[in-house]
């Protein structure tokens, strides 16, 4: 297999999209990661109604926002019309999350 030469264009050149409306209408799973925890096999099926799982961020810390995966923000838990919402406090960066006080 040949090498590229170092003068050779990029496989795929962003500045090739002519239209970003044609990307816009891509879906996108949104999920809100409240939290997580380990547990044993033999824990897990002892759960009962009423189980209480005690989960890794502490009360007061701001929940993940992840797009496919990805971390894209941060925020905290408010109430809109009797359903959750999440407002924004940091939005993701390339290399990091910065906060709305940057």
């Amino acid at each position: 297999m040949a090498d590229k030469p170092e003068d050779a264009p990029p496989v795929f050149d962003p500045a090739q999209l002519k239209d970003i409306e044609y990307y816009l209408d891509v879906p996108y799973e949104i999920t809100i990661l409240v939290g997580s925890t380990t547990m044993t096999i033999n824990d897990l099926l002892n759960l009962g109604r009423g189980a209480i799982v005690e989960l890794t961020k502490s009360a007061g810390e701001s929940f993940d926002v992840l797009a496919n995966g990805r971390l894209i923000a941060r925020g905290d838990v408010t109430i809109i019309d009797d359903r959750f919402a999440i407002r924004i406090t940091e939005c993701a960066e390339p290399g990091g999350v910065k906060s709305e006080d940057d």
